[in-house]
């Protein structure tokens, strides 16, 4: 398109909705959380508070009849709800005269003086990113059951909202006699206790360098593996070797649940830093599941997009005084959260201390 004449008599070829369908569509930064696909696709909803509600009922098997008998009548099950307000996380960058004064570009050929287009991508490329490191945050946050915001102040407690108490199981890893396959077991019979029948396909659980080194040596482990088929015996092996040579394991199996290092650090805005996952600790949770964890995006703080649903990402641009560049505002308003807190789990490498 051609370019646009803005105020001060600057030629910027891009408008606020290009921008913003530029930053939407760059390549997803934001770790394991999103990488893995466990929000699923965000819905775009036209308030800044959402209801989230929970069916409470369990799925039921009809009894057969004889042709023309009456039907039963299936009772609908029970719901209760929350509401909860949309956090709204705005930043901007400048693309200013500096960003391509001097410079020079190394795409084709010789050497040339870099263009405003070059400079506007890098700026884009930069400004998705903390877009991409808070989803990440707030998404682990959501998968613990609390949800934070970069200055460490809380967003959504949902175990508090839903009156519900978190599960937290004790591996007791140091300890010999620890049976750790049955309490794996404990962990995905707590899950499929409380799913409320809904279909899942397994247990994850994200967990730090101690947790796992203290698993994979477990003498139970080791013995489960070797009672199970020979490949069992050889994974382990190869998780122990790749500790013993990186330092970390990525992922083991055992017993129902997929135990992955994530060794993730998040900067908050004091530049104090919190890891994804404590130390010689875990956080499980289903996997597989429909709508039970969710992204919302609400409308943007903008004239032209109130009471409109709501994109991951909104963009608008303005002119600087003095011909000094252009000022891009972003903003998310994005709700990441756990409906059912019931089915989360806490996994500590320590004993129980009650």
């Amino acid at each position: 398109m051609p370019p646009i004449e803005l105020s001060g008599g600057i030629n910027f070829p891009y408008e606020n909705v290009e921008i913003a369908q530029a930053l939407n569509i760059l390549p997803n930064k934001y770790g394991r959380i999103g990488r893995r696909g466990i929000f699923g696709a965000g819905k775009g909803v036209t308030s800044t508070i959402v209801e989230i509600k929970r069916k409470q009922g369990m799925l039921v098997v009809l009894g057969a009849k004889e042709r023309g008998a009456e039907a039963d009548a299936i009772k609908r099950p029970d719901e209760d709800s929350i509401f909860v307000k949309i956090p709204h996380f705005p930043w901007k960058g400048t693309l200013g005269p500096d960003d391509i004064q001097d410079l020079l570009s190394f795409n084709e050929g010789a050497p040339a003086p870099k263009q405003q287009a070059e400079a506007m991508n890098e700026l884009l490329i930069d400004l998705r990113e903390p877009a991409d490191a808070t989803t990440e945050y707030t998404c682990m946050g959501a998968l613990k059951g609390v949800v934070k915001d970069g200055y460490g102040n809380t967003i959504i407690d949902l175990f508090d909202a839903f009156e519900i108490s978190k599960k937290t199981v004790y591996f007791d890893l140091t300890n010999e006699n620890s049976n750790i396959p049955k309490i794996c077991e404990s962990v995905t019979s707590h899950v499929e206790d409380n799913i409320g029948g809904r279909e899942f396909t397994g247990v994850h659980c994200y967990v730090d360098d101690t947790f796992m080194g203290d698993l994979i040596n477990h003498a139970s482990v080791t013995a489960f593996a070797q009672s199970g088929p020979a490949m069992a015996v050889e994974i382990l092996r190869q998780a122990k070797m790749e500790r013993e040579e990186n330092g970390f394991v990525r992922e083991y199996h055992i017993n129902g649940v997929t135990f992955e290092t994530y060794r993730g650090k998040a900067t908050l805005r004091d530049g104090s830093t919190d890891a994804y996952v404590p130390s010689n600790s875990g956080q499980a949770f289903p996997t597989g599941t429909r709508n039970i964890f969710r992204p919302f995006y609400g409308p943007a703080h903008a004239m032209g997009a109130a009471n409109k649903r709501g994109q991951r990402i909104h963009t608008t641009t303005k002119v600087l005084d003095h011909d000094e560049g252009i000022e891009v505002k972003n903003q998310m308003n994005e709700l990441n959260i756990c409906a059912m807190p019931e089915v989360l789990v806490e996994c500590k490498g320590t004993a129980n201390p009650g």
